[in-house]
């Protein structure tokens, strides 16, 4: 018997059928009533039993989860759309991402090195992105990771990612993620900063390209002495076909010291976009004989899917880091182009719409956003200088470019004065009210 939704109704959405679950929660495919968007609902199921102080915390990841996907717009980052509570249930309504995880794509046994890489470098753009914004994921596995049906790759799952200025979730000393792709640091409970991604990047490369992780043991204690001495055995001795290059990105990643990792996803992207030197040897030898000699060609004996992936990297445009220039932001590999559909909620629909003075409604720079508080909105009053707007969830219009400024109050809060200017893209802003 197929698991029933708590509710069958959030926001605009109807929810449907049951997709999956994971520690926090239960995730619902919905469909949105007027657009016919197709999302995911993810409700806070976990930790009801648990003492009212345990449960504070799981909503607070919960909590968390929805501000980090909120500030986070990148094609390998599932999107988030909405925020609801349902009775005193939490949710996220976010994209609905087709296709497999990577873990289950990993239960066929290893990737082809170029199939592997293709994937792995979406991956590492998504992270890249990520800690750009300040933000460390803190649990990349291969199960929170999905390919769709066009292949490209979206990460899930930021029930425990970091930024830079969010209050600490977890004690002191204690340690959160998952034991095989933690870093040896985060493993004695030191705080978690970008290399500890990487590292986790490197764990999940290594598996992809042997078909097991690096780090395996029969027992927990075991599995921890292995990871904290960084001790596995060398990926060349699994894989002897396997491009030296691509060894060295791994041995890098997985380093016990993190000052002797990339420093961050940007810096291993780069490092993966360098490797276009070897296309530069192979496409430009007319005479092919330093094509026999490179250590890529051996990627051919894939066949296949990977082999026309590895084509489609290798014949990409040169990055900047061909030559010599390294790119201040990360580059993510191409992808095919995505309709986006900004789905409003029915709060917000209701709403009164600050208008424009000039009134045009017609005008193509016009655009309306919406403002909402992830707790507490009727308690919340939203203001533009003296003028009360009422309740969050607000819409603003303006034009693009234009910088909207507003507060939010809500007594026993510090007042939050914020400022956005308006994007051709972004239209939900979500914010969270601090204690005075």
């Amino acid at each position: 018997m197929s698991r029933q939704p708590p509710v069958v109704r959030v926001g605009d959405y109807h929810v449907l059928d049951f997709v999956g679950a994971g520690g926090m929660g239960e995730v619902f495919r919905a469909v949105h009533e007027r657009s016919g968007q197709v999302a995911a609902v993810k409700f806070l199921t976990g930790g009801v039993d648990l003492p009212p102080e345990a449960r504070a915390r799981w909503r607070n990841r919960f909590i968390n989860e929805a501000r980090v996907q909120d500030s986070l717009r990148h094609p390998n980052l599932a999107a988030f759309y909405e925020w609801h509570e349902v009775g005193s249930t939490p949710c996220i309504v976010m994209e609905l991402v087709d296709g497999y995880t990577l873990n289950e794509r990993l239960q066929r046994g290893a990737i082809p090195c170029a199939e592997a890489l293709a994937i792995f470098k979406q991956v590492v753009a998504g992270v890249a992105f990520m800690h750009s914004q300040g933000v460390i994921h803190r649990d990349i596995k291969s199960s929170n990771i999905k390919i769709n049906g066009r292949g490209e790759i979206k990460l899930l799952d930021f029930g425990i990612a970091k930024t830079n200025d969010m209050a600490r979730l977890t004690a002191t000393g204690a340690f959160v993620g998952t034991l095989q792709y933690l870093s040896p640091e985060q493993v004695k409970g030191k705080e978690a900063d970008a290399r500890c991604d990487v590292w986790a990047l490197g764990a999940l490369f290594y598996e992809m390209l042997s078909g097991s992780p690096p780090f395996e043991a029969p027992t927990w204690g075991e599995l921890v002495e292995k990871v904290t001495r960084a001790h596995f055995e060398p990926l060349s001795t699994r894989c002897s076909n396997l491009p030296r290059e691509l060894d060295s990105v791994v041995r890098r990643c997985l380093q016990k010291q993190p000052a002797a990792r990339y420093a961050n996803g940007s810096e291993l992207l780069a490092a993966l976009n360098n490797l276009d030197n070897k296309r530069a040897a192979v496409v430009g030898n007319s005479s092919g004989a330093e094509a026999k000699t490179t250590s890529y060609i051996p990627f051919l004996a894939a066949g296949g899917v990977g082999a026309v992936l590895f084509f489609t990297w290798f014949l990409w445009p040169a990055s900047p880091t061909a030559n010599g220039i390294t790119p201040s932001e990360p580059t993510p590999p191409p992808v095919a182009n995505i309709a986006v559909v900004t789905v409003p909620t029915t709060e917000a629909s209701n709403a009164p719409v600050d208008q424009p003075l000039n009134g045009n409604s017609t005008d193509s720079t016009l655009k309306t956003i919406t403002i909402d508080v992830f707790e507490g909105a009727s308690q919340t009053q939203v203001y533009r200088g003296d003028q009360l707007l009422g309740n969050p969830p607000c819409k603003i219009s303006g034009h693009i470019g234009e910088q909207i400024e507003f507060r939010l109050e809500r007594p026993g809060f510090a007042t939050k004065h914020e400022s956005i200017s308006i994007t051709e893209g972004r239209t939900n802003y979500s914010f969270v009210l601090e204690h005075s």
